[in-house]
């Protein structure tokens, strides 16, 4: 089963309890599910996609079903999510969506801290060096604080999928 989620839209004045947000949800390339969150401590909502607000139609309905049922199987599948060493749970449609948020959220904020800082990995830790007076990280910058510390991975040298893959696993 192929999960996307596409047309995420977070409110972030909006969000109170919750995150206040809105999604399309397609499995398998289909667009099937909406899912919101009103931000004030509820459950997140699932409907039944349908173009313009209109109430949905029956086949739109029989597609909304068939994928919730298709991500219930597919997050029987997963591990269990853990939460630290003695907790886990298992996977369901809101964790996928909160997982995926954070995804995009945490990739914002490292392509918006190399802008203007250089972020490197030493010691199984997470820094970013800033340079007084320059706004925009380049090559210089990046050639500084790679001779300072030569074992550290700079994160601004790598393919941002790397870099975010690097970072997520060392911010946990």
């Amino acid at each position: 089963m192929k999960f996307e989620i596409k047309n995420l839209k977070i409110a972030e004045f909006a969000s109170e309890e919750t995150t206040c947000y809105q999604a399309t949800i397609y499995v398998d390339g289909v667009r099937s599910i909406l899912a919101s969150n009103d931000g004030h401590g509820g459950p997140d909502n699932f409907y039944a996609y349908s173009p313009h607000g209109r109430p949905a139609n029956n086949k739109e309905v029989t597609s909304f079903e068939t994928a919730m049922a298709a991500v219930a199987e597919h997050c029987k599948t997963l591990p269990p999510y853990k939460l630290d060493d003695d907790f886990s749970m298992p996977w369901d449609l809101q964790l996928l969506i909160a997982d995926q948020m954070n995804q995009v959220e945490g990739r914002k904020h490292l392509m918006r801290s190399m802008k203007s800082k250089v972020v490197y990995i030493e010691d199984d830790q997470i820094w970013a060096s800033g340079f007084k007076g320059i706004r925009s990280i380049d090559d210089r910058c990046i050639k500084i604080v790679a001779d300072k510390h030569p074992d550290a991975v700079v994160l601004n040298n790598l393919p941002i999928d790397e870099a975010f893959d690097l970072y997520r696993e060392y911010a946990a």
